[in-house]
């Protein structure tokens, strides 16, 4: 019986240390503080848990979310890239340029910065490498050399965007509910509207999705067995925090039942608009990267042990090339949803941007010392800081007391990840 006891104790230790680590607890506290802020914030003001102003934190924030899932990748790598302002503003000043004095189609333009924008963070990238500058000095001297270009291409001002192409963009997006209405006729019968909300829908989905799996693909039913445990073990985990969500949601719900409102939310349709849409495509191609391709195992590697990953033969000068080439990349793409978000190529646009995206890894759960990180996280932190700056403008309310109280949650986290990894230093 006590043989029993001690394993079963074993194993609830084993799976706590597994839950509970240097790499999940930064996550955990990312999630528990926005939700904590958001909540103090609607309750500070109600109409801050309107849909609208929910969706538009997203919005607002896409462009500089957009850059910090670049720095994420690049702090995993054991680097750093204070370039990425500078690279925003360059690339929405020639967008702005080539549209208002050359006339090109804005396709024309972006294809343009996205290409700038990459072939600057490829010369950052063959510095770190080549010339083994530390990432710090070679990224910060493509800071002043992307920002002068800037306000030599401007002349020092703004250049506005006039473009109908441009207009057509502000209204692309994706209208949504958090569920549906059932239909009122049915074989000849008369139903009465109903609706479906989101728990039951994420249900229904996790269903199909699992029975497609069983019947029609071989994945989790033949060799080889560790890859099929890897598989296995991650889809667990993912129908864990999806059951989390759920279970969230349903609790806040109880928390809050104010009429036709859901966790605040009014059931009427919600419009999303592309900055946003591009964020979420960007963070889940993000997530795909860092946790399922061998670029993305090589950042980790290098990150936690650059000499390791030379003696098991991994490519570190090319994978801190690449980290560099994609993340110029997104910071042009960056500047793309910024001159859709605002119509006007400005040399001063993105100023801090660096900062404010290395802050969002950070509390996201990025370790700067590099190694470990996630991109979701990152969202996560990128939403504080917008949760931050719209509860102040909401309560008229300076945005230099945001910039205190985002220095003391960076200075926490901070602490939080020395005294974690020092934790766990100890115990290997």
């Amino acid at each position: 019986m006590s043989t029993v006891v001690s394993n079963n104790t074993q194993k609830i230790s084993g799976l706590a240390n597994k839950i509970f680590n240097v790499r999940t607890i930064p996550m955990l506290a990312t999630i528990f503080v926005c939700l904590a802020l958001y909540i103090v914030a609607r309750a500070t003001s109600p109409s801050f848990g309107s849909a609208y102003v929910f969706i538009n934190l997203f919005v607002d924030n896409a462009a500089l979310g957009i850059v910090a899932v670049g720095m994420t990748m690049v702090i995993v790598s054991g680097g750093i890239d204070l370039s990425v302002a500078g690279v925003v503003a360059l690339c929405a000043c020639v967008i702005a340029k080539l549209m208002g004095a050359y006339h090109l189609h804005p396709v024309i333009c972006w294809v343009i910065a996205l290409c700038i924008g990459t072939g600057m963070g490829f010369l950052t990238g063959c510095v770190v490498r080549y010339f083994k500058i530390e990432p710090f000095i070679a990224t910060l001297a493509g800071l002043f050399l992307a920002r002068g270009i800037a306000y030599m291409i401007s002349n020092e001002t703004a250049i506005p965007i006039e473009h109908p192409f441009m207009t057509r963009m502000t209204e692309i997006g994706l209208p949504i509910k958090f569920g549906f209405s059932a239909v009122t006729h049915f074989c000849g019968f008369r139903w009465d509207p109903l609706w479906i909300g989101f728990p039951a829908l994420a249900v229904l989905a996790v269903v199909a999705i699992g029975l497609y799996i069983t019947l029609f693909t071989s994945h989790f039913m033949g060799l080889p067995v560790g890859r099929t445990k890897i598989r296995v073990y991650a889809l667990r985990g993912f129908l864990a925090a999806l059951a989390a969500t759920v279970f969230t949601v349903c609790l806040l719900q109880l928390v809050f039942p104010i009429g036709s409102y859901w966790i605040g939310f009014r059931w009427d349709p919600i419009w999303i608009g592309l900055p946003a849409l591009v964020l979420l495509a960007v963070v889940a191609v993000g997530l795909y990267i860092t946790f399922f391709t061998s670029f993305g195992r090589n950042l980790f590697a290098v990150g936690g042990n650059e000499d390791a990953a030379h003696l098991m033969g991994l490519p570190v000068g090319r994978t801190k090339v690449m980290v560099y080439m994609l993340s110029g990349f997104l910071a042009a793409l960056a500047a793309i949803v910024f001159t859709i978000y605002l119509p006007s190529g400005d040399p001063t646009g993105a100023d801090g941007w660096e900062l404010n995206a290395i802050a969002a890894s950070v509390i996201g759960g990025t370790l700067m010392t590099g190694g470990a990180g996630n991109v979701f996280g990152t969202l996560i932190g990128v939403m504080i800081l917008g949760i931050i700056m719209s509860s102040m403008d909401f309560h008229n309310v300076s945005s230099y007391y945001a910039k205190i109280v985002i220095g003391v949650l960076l200075l926490v986290f901070v602490v939080l990840q020395r005294f974690l990894s020092g934790s766990s230093l100890r115990k290997n």
